[in-house]
């Protein structure tokens, strides 16, 4: 079985024309499925191995998160029913040969669709959001934040030794910036947030973030999720990053949910 995208066209040739009729995309699937019920408690969540996807105590919405990639609910126009939110399965599933990432991700996607009957599509939509930018004309970044060329070089000692030591309510990591500080960010703030810093790789630090940072597979609904205040957010992130939040309506992508039903459990 292929890992990728398999495209089947239609052509037809009149008049010395070429005329695309049709187009079809299937996703790779995984070999063998299971779908459980399990009580609604706090555990090990999403895991993976090579060729093999393991969520055992995961809501519907979390494997959505993990299958898309998204950064927050904002992300998703449903609405997305309550139990998605709230009831946990276990989850386990493997491929017939080792995959990287992207291509779990894209298995995931077609486990939501033949076991949760999920109908789902991409789309750009005018929506408010933030965007993070430098918020210096000269384009120094904060005390408390490094520019990487490379997610390696987060584990260099001298990388680590350059960051302020953490402690009781800091936040921080180090990786790409979309799926490190603007996820926390998106999840601090439950808005979409778009990177216009041009950095590629940061490790960084923040302090004295109200509210503290909720997990992106907390089980309760989006509206009943506690966030950070947004003006504090913003403060904390222009005294200690040098970046700003600003903002913003234009065009960004979010996952368009028709459908999504219970998985019958096997």
């Amino acid at each position: 079985m292929s890992s990728g995208f398999r495209v089947v066209a239609v052509v037809v040739l009149m008049g010395g024309s070429t005329i695309l009729i049709q187009a079809q995309t299937t996703k790779p699937k995984f070999e063998v499925t299971s779908v459980k019920p399990r009580s609604l408690v706090d555990g090990p969540q999403t895991g993976s191995r090579t060729g093999r996807l393991e969520m055992p105590n995961d809501t519907a919405w979390s494997v959505i998160q993990f299958a898309y990639d998204l950064d927050t609910d904002a992300q998703v126009i449903g609405p997305l029913p309550d139990w998605a939110y709230t009831e946990a399965w276990a989850i386990s599933a493997k491929s017939p040969e080792p995959i990287p990432n992207d291509q779990l991700r894209l298995m995931t996607q077609s486990l939501l669709e033949d076991r949760f009957g999920m109908v789902a599509r991409w789309e750009e939509r005018p929506l408010p959001h933030l965007e993070i930018v430098r918020a210096r004309e000269d384009g120094r970044l904060g005390p408390n934040i490094q520019a990487l060329e490379l997610r390696e070089q987060c584990t260099d000692p001298e990388v680590r030794a350059r960051m302020p030591p953490g402690g009781a309510g800091a936040q921080g990591g180090c990786g790409p910036v979309a799926t490190g500080l603007m996820r926390m960010i998106s999840e601090l703030t439950g808005q979409i947030v778009v990177d216009k810093t041009g950095l590629k790789v940061v490790a960084y630090r923040i302090f004295s973030l109200p509210g503290g940072l909720t997990s992106m597979n907390q089980r309760i609904q989006p509206a009943a999720k506690p966030r950070a205040d947004v003006d504090a957010v913003r403060q904390a992130v222009n005294d200690q990053l040098g970046l700003k939040l600003q903002a913003s309506r234009a065009p960004v992508r979010v996952l368009v949910v028709a459908s999504i039903s219970r998985p019958t459990p096997n």
